[in-house]
């Protein structure tokens, strides 16, 4: 997968992707529906390639920096799908205002092999992290970064149990819990941070080709891996229900079903 990096503002998503992927003239773009904080369509060539891409109305390249990162990332471990990130950037053309990301558009029909899926996860979190910060212990993600419309803070951290609870206002609500957060990781070993999804849930999964999972809309950071199935309890999501599980042991993580 190519580095998804920015160049300087362009007049259209057409004319980038005209100029710069080399499969000819956009001959049609497909709206598939938007949110309150994005719009997605499917633009296509005339040689029949496609491409998915998401627009914001926003000028902060933020959201859209943390998605092509954290799917970067996921995609480095070498352990399962994701959209390959072709560029994300800032639009500067008559009613064009805004910012995008440009991906692979792909076959998504059927539905995903849940345990494979959770199989994958688990070779995922098991994956030694590309990112140095990570590699030296410390838990977080080069950028901040968003679940939904809501920012997610990803500073880099010593303290897994801090990365998980280090907002202000969690902080506020929880003046009882937070100092006896370390009881309940007692036993565990050592905890060394891994690339999370960070947003897993059912409708951030797809099935690719019929039946092979593929991993979208990710919020990644660093981080305990047991994070990220309490993100899916709390979606009350059937993810990682049927699949595996990777846990920490004494003497590091190890998959278990």
């Amino acid at each position: 997968m190519p580095s998804s990096r920015t160049t300087p503002k362009c007049k259209s998503i057409a004319s980038w992707i005209e100029d710069n992927l080399d499969s000819g003239s956009v001959v049609r773009e497909e709206s598939q529906g938007s949110s309150s904080w994005s719009s997605a369509s499917i633009y296509e060539t005339d040689s029949g390639a496609k491409y998915f891409v998401k627009t914001s109305r926003s000028q902060d390249l933020a959201m859209f920096k943390g998605e092509a990162l954290g799917l970067n990332a996921m995609h480095d471990t070498n352990t399962l799908a994701v959209p390959q990130v072709f560029h994300y950037g800032q639009l500067s053309g008559k009613g064009q205002q805004g910012t995008f990301i440009a991906m692979e558009c792909l076959d998504i029909r059927g539905r995903c092999d849940m345990a494979e899926l959770g199989r994958q996860l688990g070779l995922m979190h098991l994956s030694t992290p590309q990112d140095e910060n990570a590699k030296m212990g410390k838990f977080g993600f080069p950028v901040d970064n968003t679940i939904g419309g809501t920012l997610q803070p990803n500073k880099y951290m010593d303290d897994c149990i801090w990365d998980m609870t280090g907002d202000s206002r969690l902080n506020r609500l929880g003046d009882k819990l937070l100092p006896n957060m370390e009881h309940f990781f007692k036993g565990a070993g050592e905890i060394k941070p891994c690339i999370l999804h960070g947003d897993l849930w059912s409708g951030n999964i797809a099935a690719s080709g019929g039946q092979e999972a593929v991993h979208l809309d990710p919020a990644c950071y660093y981080g305990h891996h047991e994070a990220e199935f309490g993100h899916v309890l709390v979606c009350a999501s059937e993810v990682g229900v049927t699949g595996v599980k990777a846990v920490s042991k004494p003497n590091g993580m190890q998959i278990v079903m």
